[in-house]
């Protein structure tokens, strides 16, 4: 007895504990819904109590609405908007076009976006839930046999289903819920593969794991490395192409001016014209100068006495006497 009283006590203990360690942290952290709705939120959701009224009868006469508006009221329209897709996964955000927000008045801000919600179908319809077509309406004469004989639903109980929904909600200036009222159409309820959507899921993830590392400082400072590396491959591809330009360039004029790229045989051809030039003006001094000037080109030869030769001409020209005057440097 005295074991069984010690252990209970224990368990006292523990359940005080625990329920202790639950209010402080109630203290610290509010609840969920405090968190994402304000005070005075309001929502419009469907008012189906079952997957076959809401994807069922409502195909055909049309999805009722219901309103509400408190943290409570709209927490328990919430939760009932959810059971119609047990275990839906919500989290498959369209992108693009993404969340597009624009500021309105009173420091309020109206979002839209839309996403794919995705969950298992446990439903059997009822055959009053079942599209039925009405009796006074007449089919065209076009139509086949098979198409009337097709079922209205691609699943069955068991199937992996998704739809789009359209949101719109308003925020608050701290980016609390106001309003939120979602868009789809209850007739589009297609099935799906499961490999599809963990495709989607993994590429998913691993984008935002690489938005996480490159917002991260290792990430910037490799993406700066990168541009810099581009910018300098840049430079490089820049300066390599001037110089190959340079180079045609260059080939064209040589190619264009042949006399222009430097040899024996064109300054041959320069000092004749030089010796027609003078025998037309009819000058003993400019002959005597065109005659001194091809006898250095020929008697300068690389290597030999030649380059002696002309450097003491080039000395001599440079200095002029006469008999009252001493001999001067001037520069030709």
């Amino acid at each position: 007895e005295d074991g069984n009283n010690n252990n209970s006590n224990n368990d006292d203990q523990t359940t005080d504990t625990a329920s202790s360690k639950f209010k402080d942290q109630e203290k610290l952290i509010p609840p969920l819904p405090l968190q994402i709705f304000a005070s005075d939120a309001e929502v419009v959701l469907p008012q189906a109590l079952t997957a076959s009224q809401l994807f069922g009868i409502e195909r055909v006469t049309g999805i009722e609405l219901e309103a509400a508006a408190g943290t409570i009221g709209l927490s328990q329209l919430f939760l009932r908007w959810l059971a119609l897709m047990p275990e839906g996964d919500h989290m498959n955000v369209i992108d693009p076009p993404g969340l597009t927000v624009m500021r309105i008045s009173g420091g309020r801000y109206r979002v839209t976006g839309a996403h794919r919600v995705v969950w298992r179908w446990m439903n059997k319809f009822s055959p009053a839930s079942m599209f039925t077509i009405p009796s006074d309406f007449k089919p065209a004469e076009s139509g086949t046999e098979e198409e009337d004989d097709a079922p209205d639903t691609d699943f069955d109980f068991g199937d992996l289903v998704s739809m789009t929904i359209i949101d719109v909600f308003e925020t608050d200036a701290d980016g609390k819920l106001l309003s939120y009222c979602p868009t789809f159409d209850n007739r589009a309820v297609h099935k799906t593969q499961e490999v599809t959507e963990r495709l989607r899921k993994g590429a998913s993830h691993l984008k935002e794991r690489m938005e996480v590392v490159a917002r991260s400082p290792a990430g910037k400072s490799v993406n700066k490395t990168a541009g810099n590396f581009g910018r300098m491959s840049i430079s490089a591809a820049l300066a390599v192409g001037n110089i190959v330009k340079n180079k045609i360039e260059e080939g064209i004029h040589k190619h264009q001016h042949p006399k222009q790229g430097g040899g024996g045989l064109g300054r041959e051809n320069d000092i004749s014209e030089e010796a027609s030039y003078t025998d037309a003006v009819g000058g003993d001094d400019v002959e005597e100068e065109a005659l001194s000037r091809g006898d250095e080109h020929s008697t300068a030869t690389p290597g030999g006495g030649g380059g002696a030769s002309k450097s003491a001409a080039s000395k001599g020209e440079g200095y002029f006497s006469d008999e009252s005057t001493p001999s001067r440097q001037m520069e030709v």
